[in-house]
C-alpha cells in the first residue's frame, strides 16, 4: 500500500449523521438541494359563485307604453250633507275641477245635496256640487171666507204648500156650514215650500131651523 494513501484514509474520522471530516471541510454523502430563492407564490381565494344566475343586461331607453288617464270612483254617499267648501276642497285634492249650483233645499244652507256625474271619473274632469241655499219660502195664500172645501184644498196645494183638515170652528153670521173659516199658518206668512197647512171650516148648524106651521 501506497504510505501516503494510508495516511489520508486515517486522517478522516468518522462524524455522526453519516459527514466526513477532513482535512479540506464538512462534506455529507450526498448534496442537498439548493434552497429556492423565489418567494412562496400568494394563494388568493376565487370569490364566492352566486347560486342565482346573472341579471341580463338591459337596455338604457325604455320602451314606450300606451298610458290610460287616471279615473277616480266618486261614491255621492260620502259627501252628501258634507259642507261645500270641503267637498271642493277635496275634490280639488283629487285633480277634479268643481261647479258648484245653489238650490233650494229643506236641508242646512251650504251642506252638499249631491254630486255629478258620480262613479269612475277620469281626473281633470270637472263635478257638479249640488249644494242647499235652505228651503225656497212662499206665502200662505188667501182664501176667502166661505169658500168651499175644494176651493181651499186648491189654493193651498197650488201655493206649493200641503194641506191637513183640521176641527171645525164656528163660522161668521150666516156663514154656510163646511165652508173655509181660517187657516194655520195664516194668510200672507212666509214658510218653507212644502210646510203644512192646516185649514178650519165652519160647524154645522147648532140650532135647526123652525118649520113652519100651517094653519088649518
Amino acid at each position: 500500500m501506497d504510505v501516503a494513501a494510508h495516511r489520508a484514509d486515517r486522517a478522516r474520522v468518522a462524524r455522526p449523521g453519516g459527514a466526513l471530516l477532513t482535512q479540506s471541510g464538512l462534506f455529507s454523502p450526498s448534496s442537498p438541494a439548493p434552497a429556492s430563492t423565489t418567494p412562496p407564490s400568494q394563494v388568493s381565494s376565487a370569490p364566492p359563485t352566486s347560486a342565482s344566475p346573472s341579471p341580463t343586461e338591459t337596455s338604457a331607453t325604455p320602451t314606450p307604453t300606451t298610458s290610460t288617464p287616471d279615473t277616480i270612483n266618486l261614491i255621492p254617499e260620502q259627501y252628501k250633507g258634507q259642507p261645500y267648501d270641503k267637498v271642493r276642497s277635496d275634490l280639488n285634492a283629487l285633480g277634479l275641477a268643481v261647479n258648484g249650483v245653489q238650490v233650494f233645499d229643506p236641508s242646512t244652507p251650504g251642506t252638499v245635496i249631491d254630486i255629478n256625474p258620480s262613479g269612475p271619473v277620469a281626473k281633470g274632469s270637472t263635478i257638479t256640487v249640488s249644494y242647499s241655499k235652505g228651503p225656497q219660502m212662499v206665502t200662505v195664500p188667501t182664501i176667502g171666507k166661505g169658500a168651499t172645501e175644494s176651493q181651499v184644498q186648491a189654493a193651498i196645494e197650488g201655493a206649493g204648500l200641503r194641506w191637513v183638515t183640521g176641527a171645525t170652528v164656528d163660522g161668521a153670521t150666516g156663514q154656510a156650514p163646511g165652508t173655509f173659516v181660517s187657516s194655520d199658518p195664516a194668510a200672507g206668512q212666509k214658510v218653507p215650500a212644502g210646510s203644512v197647512v192646516t185649514y178650519h171650516l165652519s160647524k154645522p148648524n147648532s140650532n135647526p131651523s123652525p118649520s113652519t106651521k100651517t094653519t088649518p
